[in-house]
């Protein structure tokens, strides 16, 4: 085996160490990840028989370029009351504005350890293919990258540009939200993409529109003066930014210009709609009354959320789930050409960029069976009125807040464990964790 040790001669950088995903036989190569930008690293790097005794030592220094982005090597810390230790792995942002093309790579010192360089898009997702990265590397092609920075395959949406997620579906296939390019109607992030991984076709499978019709009748373009001004001219009428498929054959989908979490059904027979979570007042008289779930109990919906996540536990009643979500807790509408004014409670913010309202963490319980939904569990985070995410990441949720420009980790009753600040232009639009264990390191 393979560990090697990063030092630098800068009292605030702790010494990055790992073990080295370097292949099976007698011949070692691997990826060194972990060398700080802009500084000299000390490399020390030893070679271990089986029982794990060192057979050689090397050292040599390595004098890292400066960032290709030109991004802060150290982000800015804040201690929570937790005292809970940290997960083991790197936070990874996918999508810091003014710096799309780049995926940073943090230690748990908020030290940036690697920059990935991708082509003027954000990765939008990572997910592993055996020893493969897949991940977002323009605006319509997905990426396999081997853990030596190999690109190996492909995947090419002709006609097509990607948005805000990605996920797999079945049978070795990745689900893709998309945009139709100059479609005539200027409708845009209401489409679902299926990639067959083996072969490289690229098929549409959802239509929102055909999922939707009469509320899509009802919509228009965007204009300058709506509170989603960044989108005048295009039709945003539904925005999905989450898609997570289920066993069912059926997938979960954030619409957050609705304040909604709809469910599509039978996916690769008739996909039909299967359910609407969120205020029910908001689809009264729209003709999808009858897919509302009934809330049970006394909260407020969520509203422009993000990350919504299904969550099956063993010894749960089938039918029945859990939708993990960032909510953002921020009310807006910029399409529907109707009268409607919601009755908002008094906790949920209409300001866009701060408000002394919080955003949360919701755990929806959902039951099929019955139609209902109810909140089993939340906390705060700081407030973001749009993008962010939130991920279970072993015991701890890992959450950014993308207006707020902080993302933190959190123990498993909700306290702040750590958190840090970054640099955007306006907003980033996740940030997650993992150990990449299997990929670079061992």
């Amino acid at each position: 085996t393979v560990h090697y040790r990063i030092h630098v001669e800068d009292g605030e950088i702790p010494d990055f160490e790992a073990d080295a995903n370097a292949g099976s036989g007698t011949e070692k190569e691997f990826l060194v990840i972990g060398l700080v930008p802009g500084m000299e690293n000390e490399l020390e790097i030893t070679l271990n028989a089986e029982d794990g005794t060192a057979v050689q030592t090397v050292s040599f220094r390595v004098e890292a370029p400066e960032t290709a982005s030109g991004y802060n090597v150290v982000l800015e810390e804040t201690q929570g009351e937790s005292s809970q230790e940290l997960t083991d792995g790197l936070y990874y942002t996918l999508g810091i504005q003014g710096y799309y093309g780049h995926m940073f790579l943090f230690d748990n010192d908020g030290v940036l350890r690697y920059e990935m360089l991708l082509d003027g898009y954000k990765p939008d997702r990572v997910l592993f293919d055996g020893e493969d990265m897949v991940c977002c590397v323009s605006a319509n092609q997905i990426g396999k990258i081997s853990p030596l920075g190999k690109v190996t395959n492909l995947y090419t949406m002709n006609g097509y540009v990607m948005h805000h997620d990605f996920c797999y579906g079945e049978d070795g296939t990745l689900l893709v939200l998309a945009t139709r390019k100059n479609a005539r109607d200027s409708g845009v992030m209401d489409r679902v993409l299926e990639i067959d991984m083996e072969t490289g076709t690229v098929t549409e499978i959802v239509d929102l529109r055909r999922i939707l019709p009469d509320y899509y009748a009802e919509t228009e373009k965007v204009t300058e003066t709506d509170p989603f001004f960044w989108q005048a001219g295009t039709r945003d009428w539904i925005h999905v930014n989450t898609i997570d498929y289920m066993d069912d054959d059926s997938i979960v989908l954030s619409a957050r210009e609705t304040s909604t979490i709809v469910k599509i059904q039978d996916l690769h027979g008739e996909p039909a709609l299967c359910y609407l979570i969120g205020d029910a007042a908001y689809w009264e008289g729209t003709g999808y009354e009858e897919y509302s779930y009934e809330k049970v109990g006394d909260f407020a919906d969520q509203y422009g959320q993000h990350t919504v996540t299904v969550v099956e536990e063993d010894g749960m009643e089938e039918g029945t789930y859990y939708l993990m979500m960032y909510d953002n807790n921020y009310y807006a509408n910029s399409t529907r050409t109707d009268d409607y004014e919601p009755v908002l409670p008094d906790s949920v913010s209409t300001d866009l960029m701060g408000d002394e309202k919080p955003s949360h963490v919701y755990w929806y319980l959902v039951n099929e069976n019955q139609g209902t939904y109810e909140l089993v569990w939340s906390f705060d985070v700081p407030y973001s009125s749009i993008v962010s995410s939130v991920q279970i990441v072993g015991d701890n949720y890992v959450v950014n807040s993308g207006v707020s420009n902080v993302f933190g980790e959190y123990d498993s009753e909700g306290n702040l464990i750590r958190q840090f600040g970054y640099e955007c232009t306006m907003q980033g639009y996740r940030v997650m964790k993992d150990t990449f264990e299997g990929y670079w390191f061992s």
